[in-house]
């Protein structure tokens, strides 16, 4: 058998000359295993967005900022506030989502492809809250466990397990959210499925009752949208309000509550982030009734004579109002929201009830 020998400097030179070879073999969007390391995080921060006060947002308006989604409700704002931590990091701008979180506003929205480890620059609103990370289903998915006193400045590192749609907030109520990073590992995601694939809402049911009730059919989520709207307009075609569900799901119930009786037109729309809505083909009608209110009694005096003095704050639709006296044969029916009452015996109490008229309805 032949045996050679070669040289150190040789061997080294080999091993280089196969190691580039093997890297070079490589498939392109194939990583090696020392590129197997986690992802470059998401960052969010609240100095990049937009300053708003409260009011300028809905219930469940959402504005999309890089990978992640913010789920508004009428009391959040973006405002100043400066705050320094620990690690160095400095902000002069916070979310103050104005309440604790849920899937439809108050929260932060975002995927993960898999485990995921989820840091948070944040300050405390109040005593004992936390920052919460709730899933699709609204468990639970990983919460803070600081002794956190109110108006000061924490970091904290949470992690996930799997991928999902989180969403981030106050636990109890708001907390003030200056950054958020997501690092997951190395796999991503899938692209969106196409907008065009997508199926147009569909409102299946609208019941009316004491308030009105609809069920419509309509994904939302990766694969589908950002959101759901159903615009509400009366029986002049005046837009009313707008109904909206962010929620991670194909079915919706949403409810509406008219302030006067009358009919009402709903139609449906999805919309994606630099996407034209795609709006149901059909709109759906409702005759609504607004359930008449108990007056709310201001005062009952004694004028004297026998005589009480009445009157009650005004119930919308009401066409008059009933006016009894307990224990006895009193009724007296006015159209205003005063009544006197007269015939009774001085020296006795009495109790006075009104109650609202609207046609045969009492």
């Amino acid at each position: 058998m032949n045996q050679f020998r070669t040289h150190p400097s040789l061997r080294r030179l080999l091993a280089l000359m196969l190691s580039l070879a093997m890297a070079l073999s490589l498939p392109a969007g194939v990583a090696s295993a020392a590129d197997s390391a986690a992802a470059d995080p998401n960052v969010l921060e609240a100095s990049t967005l937009d300053a708003f006060t409260a009011g300028a947002k809905a219930d469940g308006d959402s504005t999309a900022a890089g990978e992640f989604t913010l789920l508004w409700s009428a009391k959040s704002k973006v405002d100043s506030s400066n705050k320094t931590w620990d690690d160095g990091y400095a902000s002069s701008q916070r979310i103050n989502f104005g309440g604790k979180a849920s899937l439809e506003m108050n929260a932060i929205r975002f995927d993960t492809a898999g485990d995921a480890t989820v840091k948070v620059w944040w300050v405390s609103g109040g005593d004992d809250r936390q920052i919460v990370i709730l899933d699709s289903s609204g468990a639970t998915a990983a919460v803070t466990e600081a002794a956190s006193v109110k108006n000061t400045a924490y970091c904290s590192e949470l992690t996930l397990s799997g991928a999902g749609t989180y969403y981030l907030g106050g636990d109890t109520g708001s907390n003030y959210i200056f950054k958020v990073e997501v690092t997951t590992g190395a796999a991503e995601k899938p692209p969106r499925a196409d907008w065009s694939t997508v199926s147009a809402p569909v409102i299946t049911s609208v019941e009316s009752g004491e308030e009105i009730t609809l069920t419509v059919n309509a994904l939302v989520g990766y694969d589908g949208a950002d959101k759901l709207n159903v615009t509400v307009t009366d029986a002049d075609g005046k837009a009313v309000t707008v109904l909206s569900s962010g929620r991670m799901q194909e079915q919706h119930t949403l409810t509406y509550a008219p302030t006067a009786s009358g009919t009402y037109h709903f139609s449906a729309a999805l919309s994606r982030a630099e996407e034209e809505d795609i709006v149901g083909a059909e709109t759906k009608s409702c005759d609504y009734v607004l359930p008449l209110g108990i007056p709310g009694i201001k005062y009952v005096a004694n004028v004297g004579g026998g005589s009480l003095a009445a009157e009650w704050e005004p119930v919308p639709e009401a066409d008059g109002y009933l006016v009894t006296v307990k224990d006895t044969d009193y009724r007296q029916t006015v159209t205003g929201t005063t009544a006197t009452i007269e015939g009774l015996t001085v020296g006795q109490s009495y109790t006075v009830m009104v109650a609202a008229l609207r046609g045969e309805e009492t």
